[in-house]
């Protein structure tokens, strides 16, 4: 009996002194917002116009764009979104509306924020434009699996 209850203190001691349980993951939601608002701070780093738009496209936005996307958009640049002119160049992606589409799938609306080198410290917009973009999860990750401009440029 005394082994018993030695084991069983010792396995309460132990419990009591680990670590929290690990928490579930970040909200999709989040997730998702997260996924947008990292792709739209890399928009300024693709000049379409380059003659290495393609590898720009592939460096700075394959974490965010599902694959099939981004192959498309590598092999015919000017239709990705980026950076077409020096100045305004894309800043962010501004999120209006996220919709739940269902468990693996979310429709979001934004804005694209363009910016020059005069509003950088103003707050201030030079130009923006609206988006849709589709984001799905692909195994455990989000990706942007469509992009459309829906009012701008």
């Amino acid at each position: 009996m005394g082994k018993r209850l030695l084991i069983v203190a010792a396995s309460f001691l132990l419990a009591a002194c680990s670590p929290a349980p690990v928490t579930p993951a970040a909200d999709p939601a989040e997730a998702v917002a997260a996924v947008v608002e990292g792709f739209g701070s890399r928009l300024k780093n693709v000049s379409l116009l380059a003659p290495d738009a393609a590898q720009q496209i592939e460096a700075q936005y394959a974490e965010f764009v599902a694959p099939r996307l981004l192959a498309a958009w590598v092999a015919d640049p000017l239709q990705a979104p980026g950076r077409l002119t020096s100045s305004p160049w894309p800043e962010r992606i501004e999120i209006d509306t996220l919709n739940s589409v269902d468990e693996e799938a979310y429709a979001v609306v934004g804005r694209v924020i363009e910016i020059t080198s005069a509003e950088i410290n103003t707050g201030r917009i030079a130009v923006s434009y609206a988006v849709s973009l589709a984001i799905t999860k692909t195994g455990s990750r989000w990706l942007i699996s469509d992009y459309q401009v829906i009012e701008g440029p």
